[in-house]
């Protein structure tokens, strides 16, 4: 592990990376249903908008913030000198 003066650098780039990872999903989520009613009209290959934006839109969303989160996290790792892959 590193040094107990560089933990706290290392901690708090985590933490901001875990947030700003969570958040558009999260925002997304809570606000896909105000805008459901708006996207109803709007057909796509024969299903609303809104139904295709919830199931794969979310989805492709998440899977983007989980790999950026994986990526950036190593980068960080092998900043600090924390990273068991050698």
């Amino acid at each position: 592990m590193t040094e107990a003066t560089q933990r706290k650098p290392y901690w708090r780039q985590t933490k901001m990376l875990m947030v700003s990872s969570l958040l558009l999903p999260c925002i997304l989520l809570i606000g896909l249903p105000f805008w459901a009613t708006r996207l109803d009209g709007v057909m796509v290959l024969g299903l609303p908008a809104a139904f295709l934006l919830a199931v794969h839109g979310v989805v492709i969303l998440a899977i983007a913030a989980a790999a950026r989160f994986a990526v950036t996290q190593e980068q960080i790792d092998r900043w600090h000198g924390t990273n068991d892959n050698g």
